[in-house]
């Protein structure tokens, strides 16, 4: 016999006291454990997505591609870099090993790639890294018989204000909506009148809002922080005063001299559409640290409160919590019926209520055992997890059975 047998046969109470204390932990770990769908996985790669446009693919290659690929090739401990270049849009990603620190290297790559400058109508090139949080916990759909512009009031007024104040959300958002835009009506005969084109006055609007690199500092301890140049406009009033040439009538020559300035709907916003009619797409994503579960559910609770206009609905398409409590349901269903069916077949077989004891003490306390150790190392209940606990529950139920039978025969 190991020293281990020993100790359990020679010393029955402080198995059984370290058999409660093991329960009670387990208890405690049960209530501290999160619940998520996938995993989490950090995986090493960094996209660097830049939009130019009214740009032709070779021109987005040749003036933004390769002048991000060069200077994300820069950053240290690089394993591959490959790029896409479509009409209006540049997307370079970078892969890195397992085991890299991301955070460093998103923040070397930012660095790098904020210090470039770009031609005039490139936008400001954006890094992010995949990350499970992103996904969003819940979809909704706010349809009715409303159109577009007054279902957003709806969604903006009853529904996000609710939403937004629950623990653990970090944001909503809407597809779907008639975004706004500003829009710029030049007069034909004034700019005649002033000599001007519509090209420079084109030219004047962006010179006028730009966002360029002036160099770089370091910090106290070492860090890379990029310096930029702004100048951006925060009101209709800034463009309409916008000076785009001077005249002997008018110096210096404003916008609103010209033409008119205004908010419009943008002709090219998303559309969204629930069973062929047109709808507000309502997304809501949680923290990072936060429980899925338990914020979809606060959620829904919240959600269910709120008074809706007649004739407007809110739809739930999808949501997290319920894979992933269907997938727990699941598993304690099928430890269950192993548990049950388990200590039946020894029962009959084996004609013993100790040994029937044994295996049904030993198949939960098993399961208390892993799920101590998952609340231990940080790892969440997800559909990973819970899978690999199906699996095992099988192969404790099997090893018990087997155990136990060659203990009864010898």
């Amino acid at each position: 016999m190991t020293s281990i047998t020993r100790l359990a046969l020679g010393r029955p109470a402080v198995v059984f006291l370290a058999t409660l204390l093991l329960i009670v932990i387990g208890v405690f770990a049960v209530f501290r454990l999160k619940t998520e769908l996938f995993p989490d996985i950090d995986l090493p790669v960094v996209t660097v997505a830049t939009t130019y446009p009214g740009a032709s693919p070779d021109a987005v290659l040749q003036d933004v591609t390769i002048p991000v690929e060069n200077a994300v090739a820069s950053v240290s401990d690089l394993k591959e870099l490959h790029s896409i270049s479509t009409e209006n849009l540049s997307v370079v990603t970078a892969e890195f090993d397992y085991g890299t620190n991301m955070e460093r290297v998103e923040e070397e790559i930012a660095a790098s790639v904020n210090n470039l400058v770009l031609p005039a109508g490139a936008n400001q090139p954006t890094v992010d890294r995949f990350d499970w949080s992103d996904f969003p916990v819940i979809f909704y759909g706010l349809l009715g018989d409303r159109d577009v512009s007054e279902l957003e009031t709806i969604a903006r007024r009853d529904v996000l204000p609710v939403v937004e104040q629950v623990d653990g959300v970090a944001r909503v958002a809407i597809e779907g909506s008639a975004a706004q835009q500003v829009l710029v009506t030049l007069n034909p005969q004034a700019l005649a009148e002033y000599g001007l084109t519509t090209q420079q006055v084109v030219t004047a609007l962006q010179e006028n809002n730009v966002s360029r690199p002036s160099g770089i500092i370091f910090d106290n301890v070492g860090r890379v922080l990029p310096v930029r140049t702004t100048s951006r406009y925060t009101s209709l009033e800034d463009i309409a005063s916008l000076a785009v040439g001077s005249s002997e009538a008018a110096s210096p020559l404003l916008l609103k001299d010209i033409g008119q300035v205004a908010m419009a709907t943008d002709p090219f916003a998303s559309i969204s559409r629930t069973d062929g009619q047109r709808s507000l797409a309502i997304s809501v994503l949680k923290e990072a640290d936060a429980n899925t579960v338990e914020v979809a559910n606060n959620v829904q609770d919240k959600v269910s409160q709120i008074s809706l206009p007649a004739g407007v609905e809110l739809r739930t398409h999808f949501d997290q919590s319920d894979y992933i409590e269907e997938s727990i349901n699941a598993l304690l269903r099928e430890g269950a019926l192993g548990f049950l069916f388990a200590v039946i077949i020894i029962y009959l077989f084996l004609t013993g209520l100790r040994t029937t004891l044994v295996t049904a003490i030993s198949i939960p306390l098993s399961i208390i055992i892993a799920l101590i150790v998952l609340a231990w190392q940080g790892i969440t209940l997800n559909i990973i997890t819970m899978a690999g606990l199906t699996v095992a529950i099988g192969r404790v139920v099997d090893d018990s059975i087997v155990v136990l039978e060659n203990i009864y025969r010898h």
